[in-house]
Parts: C-alpha cells; structure tokens; sequence
C-alpha cells in the first residue's frame, strides 16, 4: 500500500503508464498479480529479472563512455510478460487504501513518539 501511496504522490506531477518489475519479486506470479491490483497499473516484466540492475549498471557505463546513448537501452530490454490489473480486485485493494492512509495518520503521533525513543 505504501508504494500505491509513493506512486500517487509521483503522479500529482508525472503521469505513470506501465511499470517494469525486477528482482525476485517480479518471480511471484502472486506478488506480480497483487502489486498490478494495488496500484491500478499494467506490470511488465523483462526477459532477466535477476540481471535487470547489472544490465542497467552496463547500461549506464556504455553511455558514459560514448559507446551509446539511452536510447540503446531499448536493445537490451525485452519484456517477456504483462499483468493486467482486474477491475474488481483493484476496486477492492482502494478501499483497504483509504483504510491504510487512515490507519497511518491516526498512528501518526504514535510513529513520532516511538522515533523520539530511538533517538533518546
């Protein structure tokens, strides 16, 4: 839910279309499917999730070296797989949304309390 709540504040100025997932999570079926129905957003998945940051490390350094520019990354990153959010379960994820910002903001005083005895 937190990251529902990062990507709405990220779209009061940017729009968002789809979102590329890496790293073991993008190897979930189930965590893939939630995620697509928690934010509200098409999921694409490349061909090497778990070398996703290497290749975008790669990535970078052929650009910072003149062999290319960005525009190369097209060349290296291929989707292998899409997730759809369902209409219904992406209706029902909003209302526990609502409950989750309104449990965090009456918990608020409580989260400021428990960092004081972090710093004391």
């Amino acid at each position: 839910m937190n990251l529902k709540w990062i990507l709405d504040t990220i779209e009061e100025s940017i729009p968002i279309g789809k979102i590329r997932v890496i790293g073991g999570g993008a190897r979930s079926e189930s965590w893939k499917r939630i995620l697509s129905n928690i934010l509200g957003k098409v999921l694409v998945v490349p061909r090497n999730v778990e070398e996703a940051t290497s290749m975008g490390a790669a990535i970078i350094a052929g650009v910072g070296s003149g062999l290319f520019d960005f525009s190369a990354a097209r060349d290296f990153v291929v989707d292998v797989e899409q997730i759809e959010p369902l209409g219904n379960e992406h209706e029902q994820y909003l209302r526990l949304y609502d409950l989750f910002k309104e449990t965090y903001f009456s918990l608020r005083e409580t989260f400021e309390k428990l960092a004081g005895i972090k710093r004391g």
